[in-house]
């Protein structure tokens, strides 16, 4: 298993929060984890969906809007491909508590 340390934060579209969206964070490592925005835009990400935390080091961050609906596959905010399938998105994580807000721009 990776070294991990916490890592939360804010994501927000043109300073609004943004909720229901998938966080995941791909270390250079290879270490991949995840999280959901809750409804105040408020990320914490798990590694291995159980495990809290985020591998160490230089991590690339996407972000992708979830479906409105189990019958419903449109995503609930498209988010612009420079956050998520062509992300320019990075944090530098530390073995402390990390706090990264994203603070994402539609133009």
């Amino acid at each position: 298993m990776p070294e991990l340390a916490p890592v939360s934060g804010v994501v927000t579209l043109d300073g609004e929060p943004l909720p229901n969206v998938l966080v995941v964070l791909r270390s250079e490592q290879g270490a991949v984890s995840m999280s959901t925005t809750d409804t105040t835009g408020h990320y914490s990400a798990k590694y291995l969906s159980r495990f809290p935390g985020a591998g160490l080091g230089p991590t690339t961050v996407e972000i992708t809007g979830l479906p409105k609906a189990d019958d419903d596959p449109t995503p609930s905010v498209i988010i612009p491909r420079r956050y998520n399938s062509a992300s320019e998105l990075t944090i530098d994580v530390t073995s402390n508590a990390n706090v990264f807000d994203l603070e994402l721009q539609s133009k």
